[in-house]
Parts: C-alpha cells; sequence; structure tokens
C-alpha cells in the first residue's frame, strides 16, 4: 500500500501505477515509487477506495476520504498514518437515496476510533 512490488507498473512520471492487468490503481504524487502528495487510490474492481494526502504511502493530513468496496463514502476527514485522527465524519449508506450518505458521526478520532474527545452520534435517518 504505497510501496511496490516487481509486477506493478509504475510511471512515475505521470502519476500513475497500474497492476499487473494494466488497471488503473493510483493516480497523483510518486517520489521513489511511493504515494508522496494529493493521490487517489482504486480498488481492483475500479471503485475509488481512498483520496486524499499521502507522505510516505500513508494518508496523513486534512481532508482525506475513504470508500468501501462498494464506493460509498464512509469516512471524510484528517488522517494520520493511514489512520483516522482528528476531526472527521462517519458515514453510512442512505436507505432512501444511495447517492447521498447519511452522517452516522461527526467529531474526534483517535486511530480509527471514534469519540475520543467530542463528538456527536446520528441515528439512521442522519439525525440527532
Amino acid at each position: 500500500q504505497g510501496d511496490f512490488g516487481a509486477d506493478l507498473k509504475i510511471a512515475e512520471d505521470s502519476g500513475k501505477i497500474f497492476n499487473e492487468d494494466n488497471f488503473l490503481i493510483y493516480q497523483g504524487g510518486i517520489l521513489n515509487g511511493i504515494y508522496q502528495g494529493y493521490g487517489k487510490v482504486w480498488y481492483d474492481n475500479g471503485i475509488i477506495c481512498k483520496e486524499g494526502n499521502f507522505v510516505e504511502g500513508k494518508l496523513s493530513g486534512g481532508l482525506c476520504r475513504l470508500h468501501d468496496e462498494a464506493g460509498f463514502l464512509v469516512y471524510e476527514g484528517m488522517m494520520i498514518d493511514d489512520f483516522r485522527h482528528g476531526k472527521g465524519k462517519k458515514f453510512v449508506p442512505s436507505k432512501f437515496d444511495a447517492d447521498r450518505p447519511i452522517v452516522a458521526y461527526e467529531g474526534s478520532w483517535e486511530e480509527n476510533v471514534y469519540g475520543g474527545g467530542s463528538g456527536r452520534l446520528f441515528d439512521h435517518t442522519g439525525y440527532l
């Protein structure tokens, strides 16, 4: 995840990395074969996996987004070393509108666990 074996094709000059089947799995900043700077990662099925600022191959910094394998947004917020850390939102799919996820939690995160500081939990409709 950010450091690659011989079976991947790295086009460092264009900021793209392809898997052995020639599918795009990463686009963005690359430094010495490692994700660096803003970038996007895709699952092998072509669905967006994560996006944001990478430092030495790991999501770190301000606005980062994580998606599940179906493409649903599951997290948006700060991350450090690939961990949800700082202010962020947890999302769940809406039963009413598949294109608009519902906020399930908004607030503080610490090493992928929410509620370490202050935050708010929402019900399945997105209300407190």
